[in-house]
């Protein structure tokens, strides 16, 4: 069993940090960042190219991580290989001792670096739920028989909202998705904690696993920019203001990282994704 599906079976609190692979070959500061963090970290989540823009895979990525002996959930996504492909890059990170995974659909290749790059997208999400319960019962996606069974922990997103007509089909997703074996929903970075107190209310009873993601906040320019321009992200113009006052703006970035993740845990909910989007020498900063 993993560590993870161990910890959520205790319910206990669980601490993630998303570690975004090198765009290179450099990994020296990816790895150390890692190390710096890990008596505070119960693993680490590796996208697998985020937002299109090629880098390191997850897999390879989260390989320098185990040598030295850190757990990571690894990512796969439908845009870029077929079925085929996604089915055999997940029976070996198994075999290589990843059993956590999150399964998400990927962006539109155009939204990246390489705009001409074209997404396979072969499977779609739900398939690929289909695809790792099959595994676990020892059968692929064509109902061939495996040598050998493959038991993920699956993970995957999820948007949550603080209108209430739009929750009746969030719970209704959550309901489909951990009856397709999703044990855990990463959601959209999270400010506004009523709304976050209010959803889960709303959907407790499903007893889902809902990690919520924090972010810090690098700038006040930062938390305007997206107050404005990111649909999915709520934050308060209290939260706003806060910074707004503070004579230290980067120390209270830091702050509001810090007090959004006790918040959360003071809810009740199983866990954190702290992400620093390319700020990772923070971590430290924020966990300890």
């Amino acid at each position: 069993m993993s560590n993870i599906k161990d910890q959520l079976k205790k319910s206990h609190f669980i601490t993630l940090a998303e570690l975004t692979p090198p765009k290179g070959t450099r990994t020296d500061q990816f790895v150390g960042n890692a190390i710096a963090v890990k008596d505070h970290i119960d693993a680490f989540l590796i996208p697998d190219i985020p937002n299109a823009i090629m880098r390191m895979s997850g897999f390879s990525a989260a390989s320098l991580l185990q040598k030295n002996g850190l757990s990571s959930i690894i990512g796969f996504n439908c845009r870029d290989r077929n079925q085929l492909a996604l089915q055999a890059d997940l029976l070996g990170a198994y075999a290589n001792g990843f059993q956590d995974v999150m399964l998400v659909e990927g962006e539109d290749p155009k939204t990246g670096d390489h705009h001409e790059a074209k997404g396979v997208f072969d499977v779609t999400l739900e398939e690929l739920f289909a695809a790792t319960q099959a595994m676990s019962e020892g059968f692929d996606m064509a109902g061939m028989e495996l040598d050998g069974t493959a038991d993920f922990l699956v993970g995957t997103p999820l948007q949550i909202s603080s209108k209430v007509s739009e929750r009746f089909q969030i719970r209704d997703t959550i309901s489909k998705h951990m009856d397709a074996g999703v044990s855990f929903f990463v959601t959209q970075p999270i400010f506004n904690l009523q709304m976050l107190s209010d959803f889960y209310e709303s959907v407790k009873d499903l007893k889902p696993n809902i990690i919520p993601t924090v972010l810090l906040l690098k700038s006040l320019g930062m938390a305007r920019y997206m107050a404005r321009n990111v649909a999915s992200v709520d934050i308060p113009n209290e939260l706003i203001k806060q910074i707004q006052k503070s004579k230290d703006k980067n120390n209270e970035c830091l702050n509001v990282c810090r007090q959004t993740i006790e918040s959360i845990k003071k809810m009740g909910l199983q866990g954190v994704v702290i992400s620093t989007i390319g700020w990772e020498h923070k971590l430290l900063d924020i966990v300890s």
